[in-house]
């Protein structure tokens, strides 16, 4: 049986509609599409960026504790009290640190404060050992020698403990960017999912304000 004429144009003009549609939505959405896919890629350029930086500061810091174990430890300690003479140089190789200071800013607040805090305090502590070489120390009596050995040890210990809040932090951080990554698969489809409901939504919009 041949289908009525006005049927056929009917579909004919449904299908007319229908491509201009999708062109119209094509043309409509090309443009916000290739946006939101340059955001999508700028926003993991800057997340593997700041893996990177995390990483490379949790390795920095992981060195300096190490030292600062090592001169806060009960002998060291103990041959600074009784000696009144530095137990080693200050370490200024925190060259991580020194050429991330103008991108650090993108990191969480905690990690942010956790990591400052550390090389301020780091950079105190290396004041402070500094001082013991010059005359001004050693013109003190041994009163007042054995009480600025005290504040060493006693800052030297504060910078490992802030050195233990950053570790903890930058791993934290660390983890949630793993945690993150280990699914981008689903991140991806709903985002398709979400472009293929736009598009469908708006080839529709287009049908019913066209149709007579």
């Amino acid at each position: 049986m041949t289908p009525p004429a006005w049927l056929f144009a009917q579909t004919t003009n449904f299908t007319a509609l229908l491509i201009a549609a999708i062109v119209v939505a094509g043309v409509v959405i090309g443009p916000f599409l290739a946006k939101l896919a340059e955001l999508r890629y700028e926003r993991r350029r800057r997340e593997r960026r700041e893996m990177d930086m995390a990483i490379a500061l949790r390795a920095e810091i992981s060195a300096g504790r190490e030292r600062v174990i090592d001169q806060a430890r009960e002998p060291e300690a103990n041959y600074l009290l009784a000696n009144e003479y530095p137990f080693g140089p200050s370490d200024r190789t925190d060259f991580v640190f020194e050429s991330l200071k103008g991108e650090i800013v993108v990191l969480p607040q905690a990690v942010i404060e956790s990591v400052v805090r550390y090389y301020k305090l780091a950079e105190q502590s290396n004041r402070l050992i500094d001082y013991l070489l010059k005359d001004q120390y050693l013109q003190q009596g041994p009163d007042e020698r054995r009480k600025y050995a005290q504040n060493i040890i006693a800052a030297l210990k504060d910078q490992d403990n802030a050195a233990m809040d950053a570790l903890i932090a930058l791993s934290t951080f660390m983890g949630s960017r793993h945690r993150a990554a280990a699914q981008p698969m689903h991140e991806d489809l709903r985002w398709l999912d979400g472009v293929l409901n736009t598009l469908l939504i708006a080839a529709l919009l287009v049908i019913l304000v066209a149709r007579p």
